[in-house]
């Protein structure tokens, strides 16, 4: 279906949706563990986006890449990528949409797993904040993320406490 749009969108010189097909396979392969093919798709899409003048779908092609790099270790990288996101996106009058908070997520997901949980924390509460009353799905995951950190941090200081668990 990717590949049909693409072919679509080549064929009557639609550069937007191109670069959104390139970025829908790039996500497929990302979810199916083909990092290096992700990357390719998304690199592609990126440039497409920048040749065109498209910052959103830059934007949207380098949180990708991002997502792809956090999920191979390279954390450093990740967290260039989604400063990078976060500045098209600004460029685009769109920093409090929700690929911003999609984007502030997966910052915080990199801390997290960098063990930098008050760093996460910081970055759940701002999203806490953002979506307040307007976004309720990104409300609840922030507080279900809070309470998460929250949970690990007190285990890694106190251990467990299995005897006030019954």
């Amino acid at each position: 279906m990717c590949k049909k749009s693409i072919s679509l969108a080549i064929l009557t010189g639609n550069n937007k949706r191109h670069s959104q097909a390139l970025d829908q396979l790039a996500w497929i392969n990302t979810w199916l563990g083909r990092y290096p093919i992700a990357q390719m798709y998304a690199y592609e899409a990126q440039k497409l986006g920048r040749v065109s003048g498209n910052l959103y779908a830059e934007a949207q092609a380098v949180h990708t890449q991002a997502v792809c790099w956090k999920d191979l270790g390279d954390y450093k990288q990740s967290l260039s990528l989604v400063i990078m996101a976060q500045s098209l996106l600004a460029l685009c009058g769109t920093s409090d949409s929700m690929a911003n908070l999609a984007l502030m997520n997966l910052q915080a997901e990199v801390h997290k797993c960098k063990s930098e949980y008050s760093e996460a924390w910081k970055i759940h509460s701002k999203i806490l904040w953002i979506s307040a009353d307007q976004d309720l799905y990104n409300r609840a995951a922030a507080l279900l993320s809070i309470a998460e950190l929250e949970v690990s941090v007190n285990i890694h200081q106190h251990g467990p406490d299995f005897h006030n668990v019954l």
